[in-house]
């Protein structure tokens, strides 16, 4: 069953990015392109909506890998050009923003590429009011960002984060995830005895060259892969205690790749008040799918709030 939902989840994330790729260049309404340049990467940007309105919302998408225009023709972040302007941006080595993932990625290199956009979008379009939206492996690089600029942000939107807490979490998520690959890779044991850790299977030769080569589909393995440093290791434990920007959180209860309980019992224990936070009933990965409405209603009224000096 996991490995049925990976291979159809990772089949609609292709046909929509396929889409989204052809029909961009017939874009409705106003949008700028243009790259920033971030160490030795450009970073290719998309910037629609209201241009005149003084408040940005910068989209982190997820996959790892997906690219900025696997989302950018939804409906509800269609919807939101209307309240603020919407830049989206192809994260290093995905979409137009090339970049040799052999190279790796760590969280100093991740983060900065978003406080470059963070500081161009400043300059660039006047902006006062700056908000990031993350969603999925999105929503782990915006916590990134909290931990290391909050103070950069108006407020923070995480939608169906892909955050854990405690190590024995980020291990079960990788043996979910796991299980698509070793089908694949037919020399990986399907069962050891003594299973190697994350880490230390990424650091394989063998199997390093498996996930580079046409052998394998998946970009977000890739990814993933040029992640692995710390991508398994990393606990966000604590992080919303230390959150002093306003934060919105929305989870769905139906998730079947990030767990809504593990989020609400961490957040359980925090007693900030600039913290909002909705876990909707039948309602998947996508909230902006499956809860558009909530989302949109949530978003705007998120906007509105004035921001906690």
């Amino acid at each position: 069953m996991r490995n049925r939902l990976t291979e159809y989840a990772h089949s609609i994330l292709h046909k929509r990015l396929r889409h989204a790729m052809m029909s961009l260049y017939e874009w409705e309404g106003p949008m700028e392109r243009y790259q920033i340049q971030s160490k030795d990467c450009l970073l290719q940007v998309y910037a629609c909506g209201r241009f005149d309105r003084g408040t940005a919302i910068i989209f982190l998408h997820g996959g790892p890998g997906s690219g900025a225009q696997a989302i950018m023709e939804l409906p509800a972040f269609r919807a939101l050009e209307e309240d603020a302007l919407c830049i989206h941006f192809d994260q290093r080595g995905s979409g137009a923003s090339s970049y040799d993932l052999k190279k790796g990625l760590c969280i100093d290199t991740l983060t900065n590429d978003v406080l470059r956009v963070i500081q161009d979008t400043r300059s660039r379009w006047s902006v006062k009011r700056l908000y990031v939206w993350g969603g999925s492996f999105g929503g782990c690089l915006a916590a990134l960002c909290l931990e290391r600029f909050a103070q950069e942000l108006t407020g923070c939107i995480l939608s169906s984060p892909a955050i854990s807490f405690i190590r024995s979490q980020l291990l079960e998520q990788f043996e979910r995830m796991s299980a698509a690959f070793r089908v694949r890779m037919k020399e990986l044991p399907q069962k050891a005895e003594d299973p190697p850790t994350p880490e230390a299977l990424f650091a394989m030769e063998d199997f390093r060259a498996f996930i580079y080569s046409a052998d394998n589909p998946s970009k977000s393995l890739r990814h993933i892969c040029a992640m692995s440093s710390w991508f398994f290791q990393h606990s966000f434990h604590g992080l919303f205690d230390a959150c002093e920007v306003p934060l919105l959180i929305l989870q769905g209860k139906d998730d079947p790749v990030c767990s809504w309980r593990t989020l609400y019992d961490e957040l359980a224990a925090c007693e900030r008040k600039t913290i909002i936070k909705r876990f909707y009933e039948h309602c998947g990965h996508e909230v902006f799918t499956d809860q558009r409405d909530a989302f949109l209603k949530e978003i705007r009224a998120f906007l509105k709030e004035e921001p906690v000096c």
